[in-house]
């Protein structure tokens, strides 16, 4: 009846908030945001901005070139990098202990020339075999590189950058195969 309805207390402010807190937890378990793929132009203009701080653009050039995640760079030590080839002009990097380390060594094997767009970096490549073998190439933490991507575009994440390139390369006419195994995926599928 009515009066029964009136002696019923309506719910609350903090009430209709918590529940809306809850729904959008749900509701976040069944959506799964994809990352918004960085393009080229974007990371050159990075890249080119002298404001950003040397040692992240060093290490979003260095995710860009191997398409791999930002969390994985500090998986890359210094006796995982030597400089090949006639006068020094390749880079081998060994991409030990990533998703993807089970499919074997030769896949897991990287070769990046030294001229272009890694040139900047060539002194980090040479100077990693005089440093300690277990220290990371780079000390960049993830968050610096996520910051500089947010000031481009709110959109970037931490995969943008993975992603970008494996988009790149498959605008470029790479076949899903041969770019599926650059990115060390067990399937053609993911």
């Amino acid at each position: 009846t009515a009066a029964n309805m009136m002696r019923v207390k309506p719910p609350t402010d903090y009430w209709w908030r918590r529940r809306f807190r809850e729904l959008k937890k749900e509701l976040a378990l069944h959506i799964r945001k994809q990352a918004v793929p960085l393009t080229s132009k974007d990371l050159r203009d990075i890249l080119n901005d002298t404001s950003a701080e040397i040692d992240v653009r060093h290490a979003l050039r260095l995710c860009w070139a191997l398409a791999i995640r930002l969390g994985n760079l500090k998986k890359i030590k210094n006796k995982d990098v030597k400089i090949v080839g006639k006068s020094n002009q390749f880079v081998e990097l060994t991409l030990r202990g990533f998703k993807g380390w089970d499919l074997g060594i030769s896949k897991c094997r990287r070769f990046l020339p030294l001229k272009g767009p890694l040139a900047p970096m060539k002194h980090i490549f040479v100077n990693a075999a005089k440093l300690d073998p277990e220290a990371q190439l780079l000390q960049v933490r993830p968050p610096r590189m996520i910051k500089l991507l947010k000031q481009r575009n709110e959109l970037y994440s931490g995969h943008s950058v993975r992603r970008g390139a494996a988009q790149l390369l498959a605008n470029k006419g790479v076949s899903i195969a041969r770019i599926s195994e650059f990115l060390m995926h067990k399937s053609v599928d993911m």
